[in-house]
């Protein structure tokens, strides 16, 4: 009995996380696939269904999806044969990879604080702030979970060489370790600086020293760097040009501005979720977010600079090595997310929080004191995150409260369009695929819409057959796109309606067209659409 009192006290900041988050995500368990990349990264991806050796090499060799993320590719891979296509099981996954990132947190902030107190608040915030949720609960932000805790885990092992500098094997797991993250996902590619930063604290004098172990970090990191932006670059063919565009270029100090200041906002009151947010506009709201932001960052300095504490200048880079890759510098779908707050909400709480130890008085730094606080905190966050998270309980919930947030979004109009389609509420989906595609303007978006309606009206099942009209609504799709790989649906589909009338000639030079096209495509998510050409060609009449 003894040893069991003295193992929970031990253990008990472990035991509580191991308890909370089941409890708070519970909802994961029984959550289905989204129509939000699962259907692209699991239910249609064309790899999963590869033997071991050539899911491995493809995982390594292309692009999918416009990213370069191997290892999260192969996670899904090893999911698929384990257990096969099963959202609960991969829901699971999610939960197990977000509980161990979070024991590893307390750990390296613990070994970088000195102050166990201090960081247990701070993980409570990793572990079950509003901003998590979606991380935690969508299946296809595995790569997030899987890069925090490769990335801990580097951080942990870069910590014991400072610990014990004569062990070059630490060095070399970090190194390890930091690879692995940066074949998962792209935010922490900028790790080595915070690694810079301990140098300098714990090597003062030594930079022939500092700058050896910084090298091979910096050379891997710009190596992954290269290989996300080719990654990105072969999906967005536009990408260089936008990049290099002068107006954004003078818009993105005011977009990072704003973007910080949304999420400062969000840190202390989250609003209700939404898988989009409007895009950035100047106006009243991001106006003062934007001064907001400034004038918080200008504190900070000042603050950081006055107490020349290393861990809140650890905090402080944090904050800004992990926020920074989803600011605009370079051109992003989403102006502002809850996941990109996955890593970064660590710097912004470790700075909040030590700042607030400072202004308790001594009299209430007591256990009853701190464990009042903790439970009250981990209530307050924990009720508010299992709110958030019913989002997730179905496309329709999810797409539902999209649109409370983005009533006109197009995105959220067709997936919960698309969610009445594949239920039988055909006349719904028609009235919100028609939304979308009666909105001005031309892109990818819209459309996949027309795609979705001409879809509709091809079906003879429907009581508003029109093959005129499902023809007429795939050209309208694939004439308001630029990009050549946003028409291969629309344009695969044309094929298959002009070959289901009998118009097999027209059928034929359609997906011969889109066969040679796609022959030339380096990204491997349309493998699939490839073999369904060639099938459909194979049955046509010669």
């Amino acid at each position: 009995m003894a040893d069991l009192t003295k193992s929970l006290k031990k253990y008990w900041v472990e035991l509580c996380f191991v308890f909370l988050i089941p409890l708070v995500f519970y909802r994961a368990f029984m959550a289905p696939y989204v129509t939000w990349d699962d259907d692209v990264l699991i239910l249609k991806n064309p790899l999963l269904q590869l033997p071991f050796w050539e899911a491995l090499k493809n995982a390594f060799q292309v692009y999918y999806h416009g990213d370069y993320f191997p290892l999260t590719l192969m996670s899904y891979w090893l999911d698929f044969q384990v257990f096969g296509l099963s959202a609960p099981a991969q829901h699971i996954e999610n939960l197990v990879l977000h509980l161990v990132a979070t024991l590893l947190l307390f750990r390296v902030l613990k070994s970088v604080s000195q102050k166990d107190r201090l960081s247990f608040f701070i993980t409570l915030v990793f572990a079950l702030h509003p901003l998590q949720m979606e991380s935690v609960m969508w299946i296809s932000e595995r790569k997030s979970l899987l890069a925090a805790v490769f990335m801990f885990l580097s951080i942990a092992f870069y910590l014991k060489t400072v610990e014990k500098p004569g062990k070059a094997s630490w060095y070399w797991l970090a190194v390890l370790f930091f690879a692995l993250m940066g074949l998962t996902k792209a935010t922490a590619l900028l790790l080595p600086a915070l690694f810079l930063l301990l140098d300098w604290k714990y090597l003062a004098g030594a930079r022939g020293k500092i700058f050896k172990r910084f090298l091979p970090l910096a050379l891997l990191a710009g190596v992954l760097i290269v290989l996300r932006v080719q990654a990105y670059s072969s999906s967005a063919t536009e990408a260089g040009a936008v990049f290099r565009q002068s107006e954004r270029l003078l818009q993105v100090p005011w977009m990072a501005l704003t973007a910080i200041g949304f999420y400062i906002k969000m840190f202390f009151f989250p609003t209700p979720y939404s898988p989009i947010y409007p895009a950035y506009a100047v106006n009243s709201t991001t106006i003062l977010w934007m001064v907001a932001a400034a004038g918080v960052l200008v504190f900070t300095a000042i603050y950081l600079w006055r107490k020349k504490n290393l861990f809140l200048w650890f905090c402080g880079a944090w904050f800004l090595l992990f926020l920074s890759p989803v600011l605009q510098l370079f051109p992003r779908i989403n102006f502002v997310n809850d996941r990109y707050m996955y890593l970064p909400i660590v710097g912004l709480a470790g700075i909040f929080f030590y700042w607030v130890s400072e202004k308790v008085p001594a009299h209430l730094r007591t256990v009853k004191v701190f464990a009042g606080a903790a439970v009250t905190f981990a209530a307050s966050l924990g009720l508010q995150s299992f709110n958030r998270s019913e989002a997730f309980t179905s496309n329709r919930a999810l797409w539902t409260q999209a649109l409370t947030i983005v009533p006109e979004d197009m995105i959220a109009l067709n997936n919960l369009g698309l969610d009445y389609h594949l239920a039988g509420e055909v006349d719904k989906a028609v009235e919100l695929y028609t939304k979308v595609v009666t909105q001005p303007g031309t892109n990818s978006l819209k459309a996949i819409t027309f795609g979705n309606l001409a879809g509709i009206y091809s079906d003879h099942k429907y009581k508003g057959y029109d093959s005129e009209k499902a023809i007429q609504l795939y050209q309208k799709g694939i004439a308001s796109v630029q990009r050549l790989h946003e028409t291969y649906e629309l344009r695969i589909n044309l094929g298959i309606t002009y070959k289901d009338l009998g118009r097999n000639a027209e059928a034929k030079e359609v997906l011969l067209a889109v066969l040679q096209d796609l022959s030339r495509e380096s990204d491997y998510k349309f493998q699939n659409l490839k073999i369904f050409v060639e099938r459909h060609l194979q049955s046509l009449p010669n």
